[in-house]
């Protein structure tokens, strides 16, 4: 009966031993790809090959997006270990200077792994790869990189918002540079009138006291004062005259230059608009990119809109036009009086002294 017993129970450690011999050589070798997001921006993989048994290689990829979203950066690593049952060892060999952080500035690294997931610690920090095809990882890749193309189109978008921005303070200052300048011009138009006046009665004046004078034989170096200072004002004359078709000329220019500049301002806001509308379903940040779109699309931040320096230019516009066009028709009058005045007065002069 003992040895009956006793054969039973070496017969149970037997099978135990044969059960364990067969589940160390039934373990699935590793070999795969196992994957984690560290971070939204960066997706890194392990590929692991176990051979001879027992013994790890492969590397280690670190595809990150770029801060600025303008290119997808790619670290390559080669990676050597060790695994005993569930038990893993790694060591990341290579350039580390772009890992270290992750790493905590070590390089070797503990964990398990547990059917197709893969768990590594340094430290107090635990990291969790899952594994997966090649053909899924390229896709999460893939993904990285279609993130990448809507952070430059955020960025795109965001950049065209501030032109756009820009450019309407720009318009809105030449607004408002315009309504300053065109009241000066309505407001000269008095005083240009009244130059004409003045120097009209001057001249006429002078004429008017130096003909009898002429006429009774006085010397004209007794009375010939005005009749100089009428051919020393010749310049002023050509100047105001010049002045007032230069200013014509310049009304006709900004207002044409302003007009332009409005409906550009609405070309560029349309643009910038419709990019952004057109990037939000797909942006990194949604929702704040389509409260954009709506405060944009409502005309808000009031800053972005010139609405109010526009009518008034529109209003103001044709009260300048029609200063101008009067300080040109004074000018154009006055002058043609005052050169005929003038000729008369010199006249007189040359008269006296034949």
């Amino acid at each position: 009966m003992q040895v009956t017993k006793m054969t039973r129970l070496i017969v149970a450690i037997i099978w135990v031993l044969v059960l364990l011999l067969l589940n160390a050589c039934t373990r699935r070798a590793v070999n795969g790809y196992f994957v984690a997001d560290t971070t939204a921006n960066q997706v890194m993989m392990i590929h692991i090959v176990e051979a001879p048994r027992g013994h790890l290689s492969g590397a280690l990829v670190l595809s990150t997006l770029a801060p600025s979203g303008s290119q997808l950066d790619v670290s390559n690593y080669g990676t050597t270990g060790s695994i005993a049952g569930n038990n893993v060892s790694l060591t990341i060999t290579g350039g580390l200077a772009t890992i270290e952080g992750w790493l905590g500035g070590g390089n070797n690294l503990v964990g398990s792994l547990s059917g197709d997931r893969l768990t590594l610690s340094k430290g107090g920090e635990t990291w969790g790869f899952e594994r997966m095809t090649e053909a899924a990882y390229q896709s999460r890749i893939g993904k990285l990189a279609s993130l990448q193309a809507i952070v430059v189109q955020d960025r795109e978008a965001s950049q065209g918002m501030k032109e756009a921005v820009a450019y309407a303070k720009q318009v809105s200052l030449a607004l408002q540079q315009y309504l300053a300048w065109g009241k000066e011009r309505i407001d000269r138009q008095a005083s240009v009138s009244e130059w004409y006046t003045k120097r009209i009665r001057s001249y006429s004046e002078c004429i008017v006291r130096i003909r009898p004078l002429a006429e009774a034989r006085v010397p004209s170096w007794r009375w010939q004062g005005c009749v100089l200072s009428i051919e020393t004002d010749s310049y002023d004359r050509e100047q105001m005259l010049s002045s007032a078709q230069e200013m014509v000329t310049q009304e006709q220019g900004r207002f044409a230059s302003l007009n332009k500049m409005i409906e550009q301002r609405r070309t560029t806001f349309a643009a910038a608009l419709q990019r952004l509308h057109a990037i939000c379903p797909d942006s990194a940040k949604p929702k704040l990119c389509e409260s954009l779109w709506e405060q944009m699309n409502a005309g808000a931040p009031h800053y972005l809109i010139v609405s109010g320096d526009v009518d008034a230019f529109r209003s103001l516009a044709p009260h300048v036009k029609q200063a101008v066009q009067a300080d040109l028709a004074n000018a154009t009058g006055g002058n043609a009086k005052l050169n005929d005045l003038a000729k008369q007065a010199q006249q007189i002069l040359q008269g006296a002294q034949n």
